[in-house]
């Protein structure tokens, strides 16, 4: 099961887990989006999915429409347990 949240949950990074439909390891990505002149905005997306270019298809599919014009920045981050970092 793929899900999408637009919510962002600062200091909680997300736990990859097993996805029984898809008999693998499912991954949780951040997108964020920086858009507006002359005062920049974010816009944060957590995203489940199975690999990185299925995030980035899921990004582009709830692209918001108030950055459409105006974005200049979207980065994606594969999310990781504080003890997985270097």
């Amino acid at each position: 099961m793929v899900q999408a949240s637009t919510e962002c949950r600062e200091g909680m990074p997300a736990q990859p887990f097993r996805s029984p439909a898809h008999g693998g390891a499912v991954t949780q990505y951040r997108v964020t989006i920086r858009f507006g002149a002359p005062r920049q905005q974010y816009h944060i997306m957590d995203l489940t999915a199975n690999s990185l270019r299925e995030a980035m298809r899921m990004a582009t599919e709830d692209f918001p429409e108030a950055a459409l014009d105006s974005a200049d920045l979207v980065e994606i981050r594969r999310q990781t347990q504080p003890d997985e970092r270097e």
